[in-house]
């Protein structure tokens, strides 16, 4: 009866542990998840408009679809950018509904997956560690700040894109059907926007230098075709096509305020930048603390249940992976820091934090995943967690800034809907405040602000 009952042990064990596996998997997904609603949950509080989304909204309220496609076109001539072609019916189509919150908690979830499927791609190219930590880097120092805009930075300009590159850079050396697909999503990825183009050339090429050995085979690279398309493509249409002198800007060579701008534009990426919102006014408020502190502890949980999978492996190797973040940094700062009207954005350096700054945060994100890899093997799993826990509490903290001053930015929307529906006499009133006009929106022969309310009121439902 022992001998029975000794030979079942395998048996039973096995079964034992591999459902223990995979309650371990279930358990950090959901805590995953749970950390990234509660860092991600101030962009419900509502919205902030640039002018160009203004006039985005106003498009989409006032023009049909077809004169989108037409006025994107002109735009993209205008400025020499062929991806505004593809980006600007997309920019306004997604600010046309901004103002609901299943739109903003979609966009939230496209932005999430581009994380998520930067991660996958990491792990891919160096080991399930470096992937898995990048993600928990990212999950802590994600700040919200510049990504509370609404489409025309946020998620279309240009995460979409930026999503469908990370997929099919993935799939492209697939067989059949699904490599045909991957190939032409992905030349189309790069052609849509520039940030796009920049990227997706950086990882193409670090791919390539890793992947291929000889000259037959670079020629062939499906990888490095779609680049050569899409770069070509751009070059021929800023060339033959353009018409204005959107792309004529300076490139004085001003060195060190170049460098100002690459090193702090790819720290204000992550929480830690200077850029980064105060968070005094937040600290008094019971409930964004409890979400903070929840942000912080859940962050530091899944440091701690994924320290199996950071240990397992080789340990990432620290120069290619370096390598890569110089890499991302430069693709998404460069255009930037070349050129002095853009160099203007980061006036003064410290400041430098734009539409492109949550991808060059990227790079940073990618060199802070090596240390926490490491000390995953080292030391005990608790002191990385509480490091990374300590971390996202202070980025929700300053996420919890963003959303105090995104409530304040909404006043004339309110303040609009209220008069709206109060009567002709009142609405006649509003659209001569100081509030009306501080709208941001682009006042031009024809066209003013009060014809921003009067397109913005016909989606306002008054109660009876």
């Amino acid at each position: 009866m022992a001998q029975t009952q000794s030979s079942l042990e395998p048996a039973s064990a096995e079964p034992d542990a591999g459902r223990s596996l995979r309650m371990r998997r279930a358990a950090l997904a959901c805590v995953i998840l749970g950390a990234t609603a509660l860092q991600l949950r101030p962009f419900l509080d509502g919205w902030m408009l640039t002018a160009d989304d203004a006039l985005f909204q106003y498009w989409g309220l006032t023009r049909p679809v077809p004169e989108w496609i037409s006025w994107s076109w002109g735009i993209a001539v205008w400025k020499g950018k062929l991806g505004e072609a593809f980006s600007m019916p997309l920019m306004i189509a997604g600010n046309v509904a901004i103002d609901q919150p299943g739109v903003r908690a979609a966009n939230l979830a496209v932005f999430a997956a581009s994380v998520a499927l930067f991660a996958l791609w990491l792990g891919r190219r160096f080991g399930a560690a470096l992937g898995l930590a990048f993600g928990l880097v990212a999950l802590a120092l994600t700040p919200l700040r510049f990504f509370h805009m609404p489409p025309t930075s946020f998620p279309f300009f240009p995460t979409l894109q930026i999503a469908l590159l990370l997929v099919c850079l993935m799939a492209i050396r697939a067989r059949g059907v699904v490599g045909a697909l991957a190939f032409f999503g992905l030349t189309l990825a790069l052609v849509s926007a520039e940030y796009a183009l920049v990227l997706g050339a950086a990882l193409i090429l670090f791919e390539v230098a890793r992947d291929i050995r000889s000259l037959p085979a670079m020629m062939v690279d499906r990888r490095l075709l779609a680049l050569a398309m899409a770069v070509g493509a751009q070059a021929i249409f800023a060339l033959a096509v353009a018409e204005g002198d959107y792309l004529d800007a300076s490139v004085e060579r001003e060195f060190g305020r170049m460098a100002e701008v690459i090193v702090f534009h790819t720290a204000n990426g992550t929480a830690l930048g200077p850029a980064g919102f105060p968070v005094a006014e937040v600290l008094d408020d019971p409930g964004e603390r409890i979400r903070a502190l929840a942000a912080g502890v859940a962050t530091g949980l899944a440091v701690l249940l994924a320290a199996p999978w950071l240990r397992r492996g080789p340990a990432p190797r620290p120069w290619p992976a370096l390598a890569l973040a110089l890499a991302l940094a430069l693709a998404m700062t460069l255009p930037i820091a070349l050129l002095a009207k853009y160099r203007d954005w980061c006036d003064p350096a410290a400041a430098c934090a734009y539409l492109n700054a949550r991808y060059a945060g990227w790079a940073a994100m990618v060199a802070l995943a090596l240390p926490l890899a490491w000390a995953a093997r080292a030391l005990p799993a608790v002191l990385p967690g509480a490091a990374l826990g300590v971390l996202a509490t202070f980025t929700a903290f300053q996420n919890s800034a963003v959303a105090a001053e995104m409530r304040e930015w909404r006043a004339p929307w309110r303040a609009a809907e209220t008069a709206h529906c109060a009567g002709a006499a009142e609405w006649e009133a509003f659209l001569a405040t100081e509030a009306a006009e501080r709208v941001p929106f682009h006042v031009m022969e024809g066209r003013d602000r009060s014809d921003y309310w009067r397109a913005w009121t016909t989606g306002v439902s008054c109660p009876r």
